[in-house]
């Protein structure tokens, strides 16, 4: 998972992110009991361990009557099917910082918004592979996009504050 942030106020640059990880989930059914654990150390004894743990919190769980694994005659044929949710447009940092300061300049436009408070823009991905004990395998890729922006206005009653944000897979379905 990959994601890049930017923040802006006053027409500035404010806060600048970025974070890459990668972690592992794993859920075991023992019967119609199941746990998840995730886990970012991929050294084998972790993940032994990460197996062991997962067992026993399984075997402590309530049983769930509709908990267990899709039966092989019932997988999905095609694959390749898209699901549409990953963006394959590249959205740098510069096209990010771009529309924080544009939202910015938008939000300080309107009428009665003395300032803005927090202004945003996000871009991130991340890549998702399944595999079940009983054959399944498959492989999904998402893309996440976002714009928050906050403002203060002032009219006869005071101040208030406001906020908007808009999150989509694709970035040009994000909200101006």
């Amino acid at each position: 998972e990959c994601t890049e942030a930017y923040k802006s106020r006053d027409g500035k640059v404010e806060k600048t992110g970025r974070s890459d990880n990668a972690s592992m989930s794993l859920r075991v059914f023992v019967g119609q009991k199941t746990a998840s654990l995730t886990a970012s150390n991929f050294e084998a004894s972790a993940l032994l361990d990460l197996i062991d743990k997962s067992v026993a919190i399984a075997k402590e769980a309530p049983k769930d009557p509709n908990a267990g694994l899709v039966k092989p005659e019932c997988f999905a044929d095609d694959l390749d099917t898209d699901l549409e949710l990953y963006d394959s447009q590249n959205v740098d940092a510069e096209n990010l910082l771009k529309s924080t300061l544009e939202m910015e300049q938008a939000l300080l436009a309107v009428e009665g918004v003395e300032q803005s408070a927090a202004i945003g823009a996000s871009a991130g991905d991340s890549t998702m592979a399944l595999k079940t004990s009983k054959g399944f395998a498959g492989i999904v890729r998402r893309s996440g996009f976002s714009r928050t922006c906050m403002a203060i206005a002032a009219d006869k009653s005071g101040k208030t504050t406001d906020y908007h944000s808009s999150t989509r897979p694709f970035f040009d379905d994000l909200e101006a």
